[in-house]
């Protein structure tokens, strides 16, 4: 499932001004350190006036929900599956080139490569 939409990075800094408990340092691999938030993703049971039909929210442990915070910082939708011209071009390029790969401008995922 592909999909799009919109953060509110305003709200986003409200949520964590209101909880700053909920943003972790992590540290990776490199000795680099981020702070992170974790978030959920997930469908609606109706859609919004926009065709939302996914949102987003901050998760939150429940023994620490404030009930004057709303957590939900964005909405998406789902997108259509059809091909971009770039993978078009990319498949035609190698159709020419005699190269018949089922996913086009696909890679081999290494989990090594991960910063984590």
């Amino acid at each position: 499932m592909n999909s799009y939409g919109q953060i509110n990075i305003d709200k986003l800094g409200e949520i964590l001004k209101a909880q700053p408990d909920l943003i972790k340092v992590v540290e990776f691999k490199d000795g680099t350190k981020a702070r992170m938030v974790n978030f959920s993703v997930f469908s609606t049971k109706k859609p919004d006036k926009f065709g939302n039909t996914i949102a987003v929210k901050v998760n939150c442990p429940k023994d620490k929900v404030r009930q004057d915070v709303n957590y939900y910082f964005g909405k998406m939708k789902e997108a259509e599956d059809k091909p971009s011209s770039k993978h078009s071009a990319q498949q035609e390029h190698q159709e020419r080139q005699g190269q018949t790969d089922q996913h086009p401008g696909s890679q081999q995922f290494d989990p090594e490569d991960l910063p984590f």
